[in-house]
């Protein structure tokens, strides 16, 4: 009953807003939505009496979304991109009769091609508003997920909405055992700590905000994300930060002083804490799973060729952990994504997620390929692809990369700086020619 009331009272204030949202922006309100609903709900370990209602809510938006008719141009689909997918999905389910398919994988499959199919295909189709519509609402999640993980660890004392880690909470290795890993809504801190990091890169490009406003968001989101506790996502969003900082219209001797100033700073903090600070992550148990993870590759390879080149189904880890194909730590998650592909969909499978990570790293504007360096590296870290909270957030902020990117070349100086790299190329050549 609760959930059918919670329904309703969402779908009058879907027809409430939308008389307010504008039309050119109706794709991108629909895929806000539904980010945010799977933000809120969504993630692994909530009640499936939950999750459930909550994802087919997500994927109807996603899927409205993708028949929304535009009032302007749609963007041009990234359409190697939503190939790689359907080709994903398509031996995904192919493979569950190969074998090796645990019980709960039947009821995940439907939803990872539910959730993947409808969210690339109404990303794919959004314009250039819609874009900037959805990675705005993407910030505001990520400030309020950092407010309500605070208010959670710091005054009540939990890690989370969902209860995450209440019973045996995983130490924070970046403020000390004492503290709790913040979870926020999203169930998992690494997912917390992604979605945060997501929106941080997107402050940083966002040229409509003031200064102050930056900085005080980016404060807010850099805390939480310490908070968490996810090494391996700080990692990551410095590997994005040190790539807008070596690609920005600079000069080289400003790009070398600014990796100095870095430099400088890592030193300031002293050899030994460092050297501390490293052998504990690499005495944690966590390091040591993905680093066996990866040890597992060769004999992932050395299975029979049908299974090397095709993987052995989804689902399938268990078995393979049984074969001595997989690591024998006990761990239940491989926790890297490119490992887990090559385990279950073999090396074609692997060949066509390191060709959408290029597909999107080439067709996107800077903000994309800097979102796409976080993903290459916190795909080292966890499997994302059986989570549905990084899931929406990759499909919805990467794939809708080409319609606002406006080339790898410098900007023309006579268009705006704001045009950069969120207006479509059509607008900044109509203002080209009225200043000849």
């Amino acid at each position: 009953m609760t959930i059918a009331l919670a329904a309703f009272a969402a779908a009058v204030a879907a027809v409430f807003i939308r008389q307010l949202c504008p039309p050119q922006v109706v794709r991108g309100f629909l895929i806000s939505v539904a980010i945010g609903l799977v933000l809120a709900a969504g993630g692994f370990g909530i009640p499936v009496e939950i999750t459930g209602p909550v994802i087919a809510a997500a994927v109807v938006l996603s899927t409205a979304a993708a028949l929304v008719p535009g009032s302007f141009r749609p963007s041009v689909p990234t359409s190697l991109t939503i190939g790689l997918w359907v080709a994903h999905v398509t031996i995904t389910l192919a493979l569950v009769f190969l074998g090796g398919l645990r019980p709960s994988a039947a009821a995940e499959i439907p939803q990872f091609a539910g959730v993947a199919l409808s969210t690339v295909l109404a990303a794919a189709r959004c314009t250039p508003r819609d874009v900037r519509f959805v990675r705005r609402a993407v910030v505001w999640f990520a400030v309020i997920e950092s407010v309500l993980a605070l208010f959670f660890v710091f005054v009540l004392g939990r890690p989370g909405v969902w209860e995450y880690g209440a019973e045996t909470p995983s130490p924070n290795f970046l403020l000390g055992g004492e503290f709790l890993r913040a979870a926020g809504s999203v169930v998992h801190p690494l997912l917390l700590g992604l979605l945060i990091a997501f929106g941080a890169v997107l402050v940083l490009m966002d040229e409509r905000l003031s200064g102050w406003t930056k900085a005080l968001v980016l404060a807010l989101l850099l805390l939480t994300l310490v908070v968490t506790g996810s090494r391996s996502v700080v990692l990551a969003l410095s590997a994005a930060v040190v790539w807008l900082t070596m690609t920005a219209q600079r000069s080289r001797t400003e790009r070398v002083l600014l990796l100095a100033v870095v430099a400088a700073v890592v030193a300031a903090v002293g050899s030994d804490d460092i050297a501390q600070a490293v052998a504990v992550l690499l005495d944690s148990g966590s390091y040591t799973n993905r680093a066996e993870s990866i040890d597992s590759a060769p004999a992932l390879l050395g299975r029979p060729v049908v299974q090397s080149l095709f993987g052995s189904g989804y689902g399938s880890e268990l078995a393979l952990r049984e074969l001595g194909h997989l690591n024998q730590n006990g761990f239940e998650t491989v926790d890297n994504q490119y490992v887990t592909t090559l385990a279950t969909q073999g090396v074609l499978g692997l060949v066509a997620l390191v060709a959408l990570l290029a597909t999107w790293f080439r067709n996107g504007d800077r903000t994309v390929r800097a979102l796409s360096v976080i993903v290459v590296v916190v795909f080292c870290s966890f499997d994302a692809f059986r989570a549905t909270v990084p899931l929406v957030l990759m499909l919805s902020l990467l794939t809708p990369g080409a319609p606002t990117t406006t080339a790898p070349t410098a900007p023309d100086a006579t268009a705006p700086a704001a045009l950069a790299d969120d207006r479509p190329v059509r607008h900044r050549s109509r203002r080209t020619v009225r200043a000849r």
